[in-house]
């Protein structure tokens, strides 16, 4: 759109709203409807370009988490069983090959630091809780990785006191998962027993049957 040189006044053929009064002031540049093919394919490009930049934005993002985790794995030196199966089911969840993580680990190992740069407050705060769930993720944090959170937490403008609470969110968080994981073994358990009981109970009654009726 932009400034009409025309003193006359135009009107919608729609509305009959005016559009241009005269007065020389931004207007729209032409109403259109939305099957318009102009409009779709303006709206297409709009659409495919957001799309293209989310995608980075997520990429990017899985990068940093995966990243930030196992530089928390490898802080101590020791790099436990769990500490491997949540770092791969971690990478699995955002869809990077074992052979990613794999170049992420040597990259660490020879040395190279990696300090993210989150868009917002949201992704810095799951990046905290990324590294706290990893260290969490033998049962324990060693004073090396309390050290590497701390220092990511300072990257990232939070807190010691941060630390803290993401990682008491952590055990949180863990522990209702852990009494969750209980409760759906004893339901299945239950289930289990239940399933075998009706079997039998079934058999029992065939065999009666069948009895019953050779006499």
């Amino acid at each position: 759109g932009g400034p009409l040189v025309s003193a006359f006044a135009v009107s919608c053929g729609y509305c009959n709203a005016v559009l241009n009064e005269g007065s020389n002031s931004w207007i729209l540049e032409r109403i259109t409807g939305e099957n318009d093919s102009a409009y779709l394919e303006t709206l297409s490009r709009k659409t495919t370009s957001e799309q293209e930049l989310e995608d980075d934005n997520d990429t990017r993002s899985a990068r940093d988490v995966v990243t930030i985790m196992a530089q928390i794995l490898l802080a101590d030196g020791k790099t436990s069983q769990a500490e491997m199966r949540l770092l791969k089911k971690i990478a699995q969840c955002y869809d990077m090959s074992e052979e990613q993580v794999d170049a992420i680990i040597t990259a660490l190992k020879s040395g190279e630091v990696y300090l993210p740069a989150p868009a917002d407050s949201r992704e810095s705060w799951n990046l905290m809780q990324a590294a706290a769930r990893m260290a969490l993720a033998d049962n324990e944090i060693t004073p090396d990785e309390e050290r590497e959170m701390i220092l990511l937490a300072q990257h990232l403008g939070y807190s010691t006191a941060d630390v803290t609470r993401v990682i008491k969110s952590e055990e949180k968080r863990r522990f209702a998962e852990q009494r969750e994981e209980k409760q759906k073994v004893a339901r299945e358990k239950l289930q289990a027993e239940a399933l075998v009981k009706k079997v039998l109970e079934d058999d029992k009654f065939d065999k009666e049957e069948k009895d019953g009726k050779d006499q």
